[in-house]
């Protein structure tokens, strides 16, 4: 489990992103809930790391890292959106890929 950071690439998004324990798909931004003397309930604010509230990436956040436009339609399952998003190649990364090998293709 590790945190993504927002100063660095996102790692490789897989189809299990959603479970933090398969790999390093907790939101960079944390916060801390706290509860203030006197009040009821609890408010989120910006504190210690060793205290926040961790969080997976979302479907929506994966599905951006992957290059997907932000208004697709998903079908389906979280699940089965999971695989759709993790099994995807980013088009960024097919146009590089693509442009390496075209001088080759004659």
């Amino acid at each position: 489990m590790g945190r993504m950071r927002w100063d660095f690439p996102s790692h490789t998004i897989r189809t299990e992103f959603f479970k933090p324990e398969k790999g390093a798909y907790l939101h960079p931004q944390w916060v801390e809930a706290r509860q203030q003397p006197g009040e009821k309930g609890s408010r989120f604010i910006k504190g210690d790391p060793q205290l926040s509230v961790n969080r997976v990436i979302t479907h929506y956040e994966a599905s951006l890292l992957q290059d997907f436009p932000h208004d697709y339609l998903w079908v389906g399952s979280k699940t089965a959106i999971a695989k759709q998003i993790g099994n995807a190649v980013p088009s960024g990364l097919a146009r590089a890929i693509a442009c390496q090998v075209k001088p080759f293709m004659g």
